[in-house]
């Protein structure tokens, strides 16, 4: 089942911030800008694979203006994860689901995140100690590597 995000308005952050047990990850954007809404959807998707092990808020930045001074938003999307209303992480711009998944999964001290993380590419067969594959990424698994 899907969970809604509710979008913060006003000074709801600090309530929230107090009353919170487990990590909260708080999403400040805009409903306008292209890359708010790419990060807001990816939040809505991390939120339903981690329901009751974190929270995960929007925050509309145009309605929200001075808990967004006091948090010192300067740029959107930003992404601030709290734990027991301390501010822990914050990233500035687009993050992928993996990249906040782990940074969630940090913060409460579970390993539960790591299906939404794509596994490691298989390293490239003709890898050696002595001679090194210089082929990466989706390339490798494309074709033979040249050594």
């Amino acid at each position: 089942m899907s969970q809604v995000l509710p979008i913060l308005k006003g000074d709801a952050i600090d309530r929230i911030l107090q009353g919170a047990n487990v990590p909260v990850m708080f999403v400040f954007g805009a409903p306008w800008s292209a890359a708010c809404r790419r990060q807001m959807a990816d939040a809505r998707t991390l939120a339903n694979q981690m329901a009751g092990r974190a929270e995960v808020y929007l925050v509309d930045i145009d309605a929200s203006r001075p808990a967004a001074s006091h948090l010192g938003i300067h740029s959107i999307p930003t992404v601030i994860i709290f734990d027991r209303a301390v501010e822990r992480v914050r990233f500035i711009g687009v993050q992928s689901i993996r990249t906040l998944a782990a940074a969630l999964g940090q913060r409460s001290g579970t390993t539960a995140f790591a299906g939404l993380l794509r596994p490691e590419p298989a390293p490239c067969p003709a890898e050696s100690r002595f001679r090194p594959c210089n082929q990466t990424g989706p390339a490798r698994l494309q074709r033979k590597c040249n050594i």
